[in-house]
């Protein structure tokens, strides 16, 4: 088995824990506003499970076409340096709240892994926190509101 196979079944595998988990709270919970979150748990491991096949078929294609190129010695730096951003937004977030966290966090993932300047950067990141903010507080989702009291 590849390396590409066994990334892409653990991918995979935790798709379908959070697929799971996210069935089990949208059929146990009996609030209409509480079953939203097992909706959005259910979204994110659709995502999951999604990006998981796209990875393991395009790596099914590079390893029969020899003309495609991966560079695996720095795939691991990208995936740690991934896994690092997003463990500081974990534990950044009951403090400085999910707006501010998710404006500085999609900026740091913007300015790792995309070509973007800062002005760009900037203002994508505001447009993605405030624009989340505000959708996850109209489903009427309570996240951690931090210093910054909106939404």
């Amino acid at each position: 088995m590849t390396q590409a196979s066994v990334e892409s079944v653990t991918l995979l595998a935790l798709s379908a824990v959070v697929l799971w988990d996210s069935s089990q709270i949208m059929t146990q919970v009996q609030s209409g506003k509480a079953g939203l979150a097992g909706g959005y748990e259910l979204l994110l491991g659709a995502v999951l499970a999604s990006l998981a096949l796209i990875y393991w078929l395009r790596s099914r294609r590079a390893s029969m076409d020899p003309s495609i190129h991966w560079r695996a010695e720095q795939g691991i730096r990208w995936v740690i340096i991934g896994a690092g951003i997003l463990i500081v937004y974990i534990f950044m977030m009951p403090f400085l709240g999910y707006m501010l966290s998710t404006i500085l966090v999609f900026a740091a993932y913007m300015r790792v892994y995309s070509p973007y300047g800062w002005l760009l950067t900037v203002a994508a990141s505001c447009a993605v926190g405030v624009s989340t903010a505000w959708l996850w507080s109209s489903l009427a989702i309570l996240l951690p509101q931090g210093f910054v009291p909106w939404p």
